[in-house]
C-alpha cells in the first residue's frame, strides 16, 4: 500500500494558520448567559460593574466591634462586652469567622485568641483600630477594572469573576457551524 498523494505532511499549526487567513471572521455578536458561555470568545472588553466582593467581610475568626471600644484594653485590664446576635454598637460584640460579612456597625474585629468568653459577654485583652482584620469590599477586584480583554476564550473559572463582577451575560462571537464528514477505506 502506498501514500501516493500525500507526500508532503502539513503539521496542524501551520494548517490553522493557512485556514484562518482565508476565512473572515464573524463580525456579528451575541450576548448569551455567562452560565452558558464557557468555551465562548469574548467581542469586547469586560470591566466589573460592582465590587468583589461587595461587602466588608471579616478577615480573621473573632468579635466584630466598635474599635473605639477597645481602646483601654490590655492583657491586665481587658474590656467587658456584651456578645450580640445582630448589628454592633457600642460595648456590643458580634462572632465573626474569616470570610464572614462585617455586622452593621462594627468597624474593627479582635481574634478570637485576644479575647475570652464569660457567657453572654466577653473580656477583650486587646486595643484594635478601626479596620483592624478587615477586608474591605472590592479587595480581589473594584468597580470599574478590567476583567477580561477582547478575544479572550472564556474557562469555567472566568465564568464565576464574571458572575461576580455583575455580569448576567456577555457579548461573544456566534459559534460556527461545523460538520465532520468522515470519508475513506479505513473507517470501520
Amino acid at each position: 500500500m502506498g501514500h501516493e498523494g500525500f507526500a508532503e505532511v502539513t503539521r496542524l499549526a501551520a494548517a490553522r494558520e493557512e485556514l484562518l487567513s482565508v476565512i473572515d471572521p464573524p463580525e456579528t455578536v451575541e450576548s448569551v448567559p455567562v452560565a452558558d458561555a464557557d468555551g465562548r470568545t469574548l467581542t469586547e472588553a469586560v470591566t466589573a460593574e460592582r465590587d468583589v466582593p461587595g461587602f466588608d467581610r471579616a478577615a480573621m475568626d473573632g468579635y466584630a466591634v466598635v474599635a473605639t471600644d477597645t481602646h483601654d484594653a490590655s492583657g491586665r485590664s481587658p474590656v467587658v462586652l456584651d456578645t450580640v446576635d445582630g448589628a454592633v454598637d457600642t460595648r456590643r460584640a458580634r462572632y465573626v469567622h474569616t470570610g464572614s460579612p462585617m455586622p452593621d456597625g462594627a468597624d474593627a474585629v479582635v481574634r478570637v485568641e485576644e479575647t475570652e468568653e464569660r457567657g453572654d459577654r466577653i473580656e477583650v485583652f486587646a486595643a484594635v483600630p478601626p479596620g483592624e482584620n478587615v477586608a474591605p469590599a472590592g479587595e480581589d477586584v473594584e468597580s470599574g477594572d478590567p476583567l477580561f480583554e477582547a478575544g479572550r476564550r472564556l474557562r469555567p473559572s472566568d465564568l464565576g469573576l464574571l458572575k461576580a463582577g455583575g455580569y448576567r451575560s456577555v457579548p461573544v462571537r456566534p459559534e460556527p457551524p461545523v460538520s465532520v464528514v468522515p470519508t475513506g477505506e479505513e473507517l470501520v
